[in-house]
């Protein structure tokens, strides 16, 4: 599974997602977008462009996915209609540091142990470049991910001007292997 490439509606959504993040800081210059409203409209984005046999919940009790005792909760989980069995897990950080992001990975290492099958997801969004997930050029940085069962797999990014990163948008795609 941490071959296959990323799914197109996956990724429609991520990119979506940096240029509605450019949009509200331009309707709303002082505000600072929560990390619910990004998981929110992530949501949204994600019924609209996945395929119709998969169902989107958001705040999926561990607990219930994992058939232990938990009031922890996943951002996002997708489910297959048909049988019910969960195809993705996805945790959301806004802006996050590294050891908060890192956080957020081993949680999804520990359940991938769990749910094999499932693909797990860390999905940051960041108005300014994450240098430990984004290169300098914008590509995905993998180079302190060897050998740490994860790899930056999409970034996306939305900018006013393609000679300035400094007022960017990035949605950014960390897969759990």
């Amino acid at each position: 599974m941490g071959t296959a490439k990323t799914e197109h509606w996956i990724e429609s959504a991520l990119q979506a997602m940096a240029f509605w993040m450019g949009y509200e800081k331009e309707l709303f210059p002082s505000y600072d977008l929560p990390e619910l409203a990004l998981g929110a409209e992530f949501c949204r984005l994600l019924r609209h462009f996945a395929p119709k046999e998969l169902k989107i919940r958001a705040e999926q009790n561990y607990g219930e996915l994992l058939g232990i005792k938990s009031n922890d909760r996943a951002d996002i989980a997708i489910f297959n209609k048909e049988n019910d069995n969960c195809e993705y897990i996805i945790e959301i950080k806004r802006n996050g540091s590294h050891s908060i992001i890192k956080k957020d990975i081993q949680r999804l290492q520990q359940t991938k142990k769990k749910l094999p099958n499932a693909k797990q997801y860390s999905v940051v969004f960041s108005e300014k470049r994450l240098k430990d997930f984004v290169k300098e050029d914008g590509s995905a940085n993998n180079q302190d991910a060897n050998g740490k069962n994860y790899r930056v797999r999409r970034v996306c990014k939305a900018a006013p001007s393609f000679r300035s990163a400094k007022n960017s948008f990035y949605a950014i795609l960390i897969e759990i292997l």
